[in-house]
């Protein structure tokens, strides 16, 4: 952080071997190594920050840390370059800002943590994927995502897409919509997904304070 301002950066490299459709025939399986580079900058300016309790207590029970709520504006800018073992490549520059808005401290029974995010959204692409699968598509969007708590330890999240891409089929469409379903506590999170144009979803359990220090209080 500096002067409020939250800064991150996430930097990564990947290479397999992959048997995947063919990006100019659907119907056809084709094999290629691919690289991957992926850089990735994140800033967030607070707008509205509300007073927040500093500490977690024995009220805190749906959460391993203070909830930060506030107002937002956070921007990312993330560069992806694949390479593949045939000499095609792809080079992607994706930019994406908007607000985020978080209010409620997830402590209370019902409807007490709501979490909104609007990101306008470009990709800049310069070659082509032999596969359909990691092809650059859908190039110009608003993200969409909404996480609500409902009852106790359950919330409810969605996310989505909204297409501004006019050379896209999905034009003025809502696609890549996404379902959570999650039990949120103080020490691990389990949550069940769905993907509806994937038609795929699945599982998550994660577990929280491996960096736990002493024994704190006990609370039910």
């Amino acid at each position: 952080k500096e002067k409020k301002v939250s800064k991150s950066s996430i930097i990564s490299g990947a290479y397999g071997y992959y048997e995947a459709s063919k990006r100019t025939d659907n119907s056809k399986s084709i094999k290629r190594k691919r690289l991957n580079i992926f850089l990735e900058r994140n800033h967030s300016y607070p707008l509205w920050i509300p007073s927040n309790s500093s500490k977690l207590n024995d009220t805190h029970k749906y959460n391993p840390q203070i909830i930060p709520q506030g107002l937002n504006l956070n921007i990312f800018t993330k560069v992806d370059l694949y390479h593949y073992d045939d000499d095609n490549f792809q080079r992607l520059l994706s930019l994406k800002a908007g607000p985020e808005l978080t209010i409620g401290k997830f402590k209370k029974k019902f409807f007490d943590y709501t979490k909104l995010s609007l990101y306008p959204k470009t990709t800049l692409a310069m070659g082509n994927s032999p596969f359909s699968f990691d092809q650059a598509v859908d190039n110009h969007s608003i993200e969409i995502s909404l996480k609500q708590q409902l009852i106790g330890a359950l919330a409810l999240k969605y996310t989505s897409e909204y297409n501004l891409d006019i050379n896209s089929k999905k034009f003025h469409k809502f696609f890549n919509k996404k379902y959570e379903l999650s039990w949120n506590r103080r020490a691990y999170k389990f949550s069940i997904y769905y993907n509806l144009e994937q038609k795929a979803g699945g599982f998550k359990f994660k577990i929280y304070s491996f960096k736990f220090d002493g024994y704190g209080d006990k609370f039910k």
